[in-house]
């Protein structure tokens, strides 16, 4: 193993941090301890490179419900984030408005503690997340179906890229009729992706990365 990444964690029972900015954060007593080891014999990329520049991996998060909780912890760092900005931006600076700050700032240090701890995560640094393994799912009445297993994070992206596109194109306002029936087309024949029906993409393993400096 790289011994540059030996504290790589394997997450299969994530945190949980309240929605709340006032409330505190919430840990699962059940989640198992994190393992250096995966049972998935998927392999995954240590180190990446590309244009923004060099990441290591720290994090293997594994199961849909673990990863959706991790970027819903993304989420709510974001949202504490931007709370405080908009207490420290009021004009009147009352006491009770730099309390609430301090307050969502106290939440927030404990959020990112945690996080630290859990994932390796560090509010000081760039980081990556991406989906390694998904799954396309077909919603019909509450009924779900499995279209299509992805194993390539590019080919995830590239999912996305084009349901947004469609969706761009499909606008009845600056919209583009035509071109967004060609990305229908290739969203069908590629994935078996029909865009008048409901899809929801389950995230079954996600893999965090840090940029190095």
């Amino acid at each position: 193993m790289n011994p540059k990444i030996t504290s790589i964690l394997v997450v299969t029972a994530a945190l949980v941090l309240t929605a709340a900015c006032e409330q505190k954060v919430k840990t699962d007593s059940k989640a198992p301890a994190a393992s250096v080891e995966s049972n998935d014999p998927f392999v995954i990329a240590p180190r990446l490179v590309n244009k923004a520049g060099a990441f290591e991996l720290l994090a293997i998060i594994e199961g849909p419900d673990a990863t959706e909780q991790f970027v819903k912890n993304l989420q709510l760092l974001k949202a504490q984030r931007a709370a405080i900005k908009q207490f420290k931006e009021q004009k009147e600076q009352t006491d009770e408005v730099k309390k609430k700050a301090e307050e969502v700032q106290k939440k927030l240090d404990e959020n990112i503690a945690i996080m630290l701890k859990l994932y390796g995560y560090n509010a000081d640094k760039e980081h990556m997340f991406l989906p390694a393994r998904s799954a396309l799912v077909k919603v019909t009445e509450g009924k779900k179906e499995l279209i299509k297993r992805i194993d390539s994070p590019a080919v995830h992206l590239n999912l996305q890229a084009m349901r947004g596109k469609y969706a761009e194109l499909s606008k009845k306002d600056g919209g583009n009729p035509a071109e967004a029936q060609t990305v229908a087309k290739k969203l069908m024949e590629e994935f078996n992706y029909d865009v008048k029906s409901t899809y929801e993409i389950d995230i079954l393993k996600g893999v965090l990365y840090r940029k190095v400096d």
